[in-house]
C-alpha cells in the first residue's frame, strides 16, 4: 500500500504490485545435424583437413538469448591422437593430417560444449566419425612406351627404361609413396622366354631388358608384355606395356669359312 501526496490536496491511498520479468535457462540441447555439409573424410598425404563447427548455433531453452560463456573440447580416441587435434586458434575446429599409412581407418570423435551462465552449467555434445582413406588403392600407374627391339641371332640386344610413376607420387612429388613396383615380362602366348630374355635393375629406378638369342627356333617376331604392379596393392590395375622383340637370322659370309682341303686320292 502506498500513499502519495503532492501537498495540494488530500492524500490518496491505493494498492500497488511490483512485477519483475526474467528468464531462466533450463537447458541448452544438443545441436541438430551439426555435420551436415562438412567433409569428414581425410585422404592420406593431403594437406590439413579443417573441420570447422564454429557456425553451429546452440539454442537456449527457453530462448533467453543470454550471452553465455562457452568452452569447447574434442574427445579423440587414443589411436587418432597423432592424426587429429583441436585447432589452437579456433577451439571449435578439428584439424586432421597424417603421412602414416598405418592410421588408415575410422575414428569416432565427440565434440563437447560446456556453457556457463549465472552460476549454472549446461553441456551439449554430438558425435561424428572421421575417416582416413588411402589414395594409393586407386592411384593410376602412368603408362609409357617401349620401342620394339631387333636383335640378330647370336648377338645381344638391350632395351632400357626408367621406373614407372603413379598419379599419387607425381602429385605429392615423393618417390614410391605408394610402395615399390613389381615388374615382370611375359610372352603373350605363354612361351617360356626366361632363359634368353632377362629383366634387371642395375641401378635404382633404371631397368634393362637383355636379349641373347642363340637358337634358330628363336628367329621370329615375339610379342611381349611388361607388367607393372604395385607390391602393396594387389587389387590395383597397374599398367601393361606391349612391345615386340624381333630376332633376325645371322647373315652368313661364306668367305670367312675356313675350308679343309680334301685328301688326295689316286
Amino acid at each position: 500500500m502506498q500513499t502519495p501526496t503532492d501537498g495540494k490536496g488530500p492524500a490518496s491511498t491505493f494498492d500497488a504490485v511490483q512485477i519483475t520479468v526474467g528468464c531462466t535457462i533450463t537447458s541448452i540441447p544438443n545441436p541438430t545435424d551439426p555435420t551436415n555439409g562438412k567433409t569428414l573424410s581425410y585422404t592420406l598425404y593431403d594437406t590439413t583437413l579443417e573441420i570447422d563447427f564454429s557456425n553451429i548455433v546452440y539454442t537456449q531453452s527457453p530462448p533467453c538469448e543470454y550471452a553465455v560463456t562457452e568452452a569447447f573440447t574434442f574427445t579423440i580416441p587414443s589411436a587418432g591422437a597423432v592424426v587429429m587435434a583441436q585447432n589452437s586458434s579456433n577451439s571449435e575446429q578439428l584439424d586432421v593430417i597424417t603421412l602414416r599409412d598405418d592410421k588408415i581407418g575410422s575414428y569416432a570423435v565427440t565434440m563437447l560444449n560446456t556453457s556457463s551462465y549465472g552460476g549454472s552449467t549446461f553441456t551439449s555434445t554430438f558425435s561424428f566419425t572421421v575417416t582416413v582413406v588411402d589414395p594409393c588403392a586407386a592411384t593410376v600407374v602412368t603408362t609409357f612406351a617401349l620401342a620394339d627391339l631387333t636383335v640378330i641371332n647370336g648377338t645381344t640386344g638391350t632395351r632400357t627404361f626408367t621406373e614407372a610413376l603413379d598419379s599419387i607420387e607425381t602429385t605429392k612429388n615423393i618417390r614410391t609413396l605408394c610402395g615399390e613396383r613389381n615388374y615382370s615380362l611375359v610372352e603373350n602366348s605363354a612361351v617360356d622366354i626366361t632363359s634368353w630374355i632377362k629383366l634387371t635393375e642395375p641401378t635404382i629406378e633404371n631397368f634393362v631388358i637383355t636379349v641373347t638369342p642363340t637358337l634358330d627356333a628363336q628367329v621370329k617376331e615375339w610379342n611381349l608384355t611388361l607388367k607393372v604392379r604395385l607390391d602393396d596393392y594387389a587389387a590395383n590395375a597397374g599398367v601393361d606395356v606391349a612391345f615386340k622383340i624381333i630376332i633376325s637370322s645371322a647373315a652368313c659370309d661364306c668367305q670367312l669359312i675356313t675350308w679343309d682341303a680334301p685328301a688326295v686320292t689316286t
